[in-house]
């Protein structure tokens, strides 16, 4: 599922029950067997929703920000670095 957040005027009134209940109803339509999606450690009002329709799992989620390291990436390989254009893909690792 993608990024989505309820405005503020919405919030308490059932609406992201019912966005949920839709995504439910379309993932099992298309013969989904799971939906999964993060949210904010701190987000503790979205969590207490949607622990009502999934079950909280154990993994973390990693971010590796790439573009951050612009103008060139220097990834170390095999105890060398080599420049890698930021346009085409890198080596698998």
């Amino acid at each position: 599922m993608g990024s989505w957040t309820a405005n503020r005027q919405a919030r308490g009134t059932g609406v992201v029950g019912a966005v949920l209940a839709a995504v439910e109803g379309d993932a099992r339509a298309r013969g989904w067997a799971a939906v999964n999606w993060i949210t904010a450690a701190d987000n503790v009002a979205a969590q207490k929703v949607y622990d009502r329709f999934a079950q909280r799992t154990s993994w973390l989620m990693y971010e590796w920000n790439l573009l951050a390291q612009l103008p060139e990436l220097m990834l170390k390989i095999k105890g060398t670095t080599k420049s890698v254009d930021p346009g085409r893909p890198g080596p698998r690792v």
